[in-house]
């Protein structure tokens, strides 16, 4: 079993010099809280809601100024599309993160990968191997 058997697909995307009020919008309209985010089709980071209350508390909060590459979580925890639920496991255990990106060889996000389901993809794969 490989890595994109059990993320969850990325259906949107945003560019790093978009327009924070207008992320926003979309992140309302498409009931999300996160956003992959991307500059010159190379994933650079995702923009959490959490990343956009954190900012809001700040003086220099104008959405209509911000860009959303001023505001994401630099994210540079990423796998790619061919990895093992065993090798992302792994590099979820040592980077002591709950998920990553999965990429595609072009380094665009293909979806997001939460430790919770490579558990259970773990525990599918050792019940058919027994």
């Amino acid at each position: 079993m490989v890595i994109t058997d059990i993320m969850k697909p990325v259906d949107e995307v945003v560019y790093g010099g978009f327009p924070l009020d207008q992320t926003i919008r979309i992140m309302e309209r498409l009931k999300v809280e996160s956003l992959p985010v991307i500059d010159h089709n190379r994933f650079i980071g995702i923009l959490t809601k959490h990343d956009i209350e954190l900012r809001c508390k700040t003086k220099e909060w104008d959405p209509t100024r911000l860009l959303v590459r001023n505001v994401i979580t630099r994210r540079e925890i990423t796998c790619s599309d061919s990895h093992s639920l065993q090798e992302v496991f792994q590099l979820l255990e040592h980077m002591n993160e709950t998920c990553l990106m999965v990429l595609n060889r072009q380094g665009q996000p293909l979806g997001l990968v939460y430790k919770e389901d490579i558990y259970s993809g773990l525990l599918q794969e050792s019940c058919h191997s027994s």
